[in-house]
């Protein structure tokens, strides 16, 4: 059974997320070690409990980096990001569904020993360390009636990436100077591991808080178990109404 975790600090669990889809989903983050719920919960409060999950080198200086000592879970640990759809009632306000758009897994089928060696692996070295999984909704099956509306991305199935795009559009660039538009086509298995390949717990981004004040050391940000399952759905409905898309819309709306 896959436990829900929440973020520290008032944050939704994957704010990356949240702010890739302009607060238009919930996006939840799951999480279920081998040997069952209680060594998931168990594990978990290791993680808080731990004093010093941020270190610094006085000499190297530099931003804060996670501690190579921090708690480690088990191969065989699986991570899900479950996204469903937030929409407008008639009142005009957001409301969170239980459609779901998305569902990304990821498989640690492999937890290196060697934490601090592990950190200097690129992305490509980690991928075989990783299953992943993805289903996204299908609006014929979810009209029909069928498996939740939810379909398995193919391992050779490639797509132009959204998120993390930095605004970055190959069908606008300038005289074709970015190359072929297939150039820029990418997998989609392929994606979790462009953030996500750090080596086991120190993959999970719900756990690293705002750089800034992790800096001015006034913050810690540590994974607990979700005891609400309404939490990410209010935070993110919070961070919607507070953008400034938002109030344009409420205008028109009016």
């Amino acid at each position: 059974m896959q436990l829900g975790v929440a973020g520290g600090d008032g944050v939704a669990a994957a704010p990356s997320h949240v702010f890739g889809a302009d607060g238009r989903s919930v996006f939840r983050v799951l999480i279920s070690l081998p040997a069952g719920r209680e060594a998931t919960l168990a594990y978990l409060k290791s993680v808080a409990e731990f004093r010093k999950p941020w270190v610094r080198n006085s000499r190297a200086g530099g931003d804060p980096q996670p501690s190579p000592r921090l708690p480690q879970f088990p191969a065989g640990t699986r991570l899900a990001l479950v996204r469903q759809m937030l929409v407008i009632d008639e009142r005009g306000e957001p409301v969170p569904t239980a459609v779901t758009e998305g569902v990304q897994i990821r498989v640690h089928r492999a937890v290196p020993a060697d934490i601090p060696a592990a950190f200097s692996l690129h992305r490509d070295d980690a991928r075989p360390a990783l299953a992943v999984f993805e289903f996204r909704l299908s609006r014929g099956r979810l009209f029909a009636g069928e498996a939740g509306g939810l379909r398995a991305v193919a391992r050779d199935e490639a797509e132009f990436p959204l998120f993390q795009s930095h605004g970055l559009d190959p069908f606008e660039s300038e005289g074709g100077s970015s190359g072929p538009l297939e150039g820029h086509l990418r997998p989609v298995l392929g994606s979790c591991t462009q953030c996500h390949f750090r080596p086991g717990i120190h993959s999970v981004l719900s756990r690293v808080p705002d750089m800034a004040r992790l800096r001015a050391r006034d913050v810690r940000r540590d994974l607990t178990p979700s005891p609400d399952p309404a939490r990410e759905a209010d935070l993110t409905r919070s961070w919607k109404m507070r953008r400034e898309s938002w109030r344009i819309l409420r205008e028109l709306w009016r």
